[in-house]
Order: C-alpha cells, then structure tokens, then sequence
C-alpha cells in the first residue's frame, strides 16, 4: 500500500467516525425517536429495516456472534429479539472494518447517498 492510499484510508477512516453517528440521529428523527425514546429491542425484520441490510444478513451476523440477540419465547420458533444500542454497536463496527480499497470506495458511495437522500 503506497502513501496515498493510506493517507486516504485514513481520511476515510476518520470521516467515517464522525458522519455515521449523524447518520444514526437521522435515522431515529426519521422514525421520530430521539435516543432516550429508543425501543430497547427489535425483530430481525425491524433490524434489516433500520439498518438497510437483509433479514437474512442480520440473521448471519447474529448466529456468528457479531450481533448479540435473545430469544423471545422457548423452541425452535422463538423470535429473536436485538436490543437497538447492540444494533448501533454493530452498525459502527461494520463501517468501521475497512480492510480493502475497493469496500472504502463503496461504504463512502453509500453513506454519502445516504447522507444527501
């Protein structure tokens, strides 16, 4: 990796910190919630809601361990339940886990449509 990619990822790295809470205040202002009225769980369904992604890939991150959820009920039909500051922590995490250029390039592309959508 030369200067100037490093020098970007950093960059990146560090707008990253900065915007995506803004973006989470924007998104609870959308649903009408400010941080103190928050829900304390969601569904699996309302997570991939929130947060743009598939049910099926918050189901991945929760079986993997990446995002902590409990069970509503008891057996194999129990729902899982997120609780919504494990789901911002998750959120943080991923779009801090920059390994590459090419998924910098893309995670900017997308929070900057986010951000100006």
């Amino acid at each position: 990796m030369n200067s100037f990619d490093s020098a970007f990822r950093e960059l990146l790295c560090e707008t990253l910190r900065e915007v995506v809470p803004e973006l989470i205040r924007k998104e609870l202002a959308a649903y009408g919630l400010k941080p103190a009225e928050r829900i304390r769980y969601v569904t699996m369904k309302r997570a991939a809601e929130l947060t743009g992604y598939s049910v099926k890939t918050i189901s991945r991150a929760i079986y993997s361990g990446a995002l902590p959820a409990g069970d509503r009920g008891k057996g194999p039909g129990a729902r899982k339940r997120i609780r919504t500051d494990a789901l911002d922590a998750w959120m943080m995490a991923k779009s801090a886990a920059v390994t590459d250029g090419s998924n910098v390039i893309e995670l900017a592309r997308k929070l900057r449509a986010r951000a100006e959508g």
